[in-house]
């Protein structure tokens, strides 16, 4: 019985790879992550006017995912009622001097704000 539960599971999937790649040689040396180790989960989103104009630009950087409800939060907080928030652009980076927790609010005026994390 387990053995063809597993072969209706698995042979599929197994069968359905190919082992060559679009130009019918292997790649040269395999392709691996440029920096091992630590890396910072990067949360920014906008702050719009009604005519879709950016007025902040609104940035949160820790090695905690929480980081993202955080930056929405405080764009939530900072927006006026007739201004929106874009959707949230994540990315991780290798930046371990920014990687504290600290969200900044860039206003295009030149203004800048900071939102410390809770110790």
């Amino acid at each position: 019985m387990l053995r063809t539960f597993s072969k209706t599971f698995v042979r599929p999937f197994v069968m359905d790879k190919s082992d060559k790649t679009s130009s019918g040689t292997p790649p040269d040396a395999p392709i691996a992550c440029k920096i091992p180790g630590f890396y910072c989960i990067r949360a920014e989103t906008k702050i719009q006017d009604e005519n879709k104009k950016d007025l902040a630009t609104i940035v949160g950087m820790d090695d905690d995912w929480d980081i993202l409800s955080r930056t929405a939060g405080v764009c939530d907080r900072k927006k006026k009622d007739d201004q929106t928030c874009t959707k949230l652009d994540v990315s991780m980076v290798y930046d371990r001097k920014m990687c504290n927790g600290i969200i900044t609010t860039l206003w295009k005026n030149g203004n800048k704000e900071y939102v410390f994390p809770r110790s």
